[in-house]
């Protein structure tokens, strides 16, 4: 299995819970983090729309 199949999933409870709860997203630590260990695994920028998605929740890039 590929680092990105692994990484898609992870990216996209991320998107469900930015739905879901947009304030748990944006202010959380944990999708901070998780976001940012995302970006740094996706260095051939496979993961659709995880850039914007960083931007939108605030991580620093």
């Amino acid at each position: 299995m590929s680092r990105t199949r692994g990484q898609l999933p992870s990216f996209r409870a991320l998107l469900a819970a930015e739905r879901i709860a947009p304030q748990e997203v944006r202010y959380r630590p944990w999708a901070q983090h998780l976001t940012v260990a995302l970006l740094n695994a996706d260095r051939r920028q496979v993961l659709p729309d995880l850039h914007n998605f960083a931007v939108r929740i605030g991580t620093p890039l």
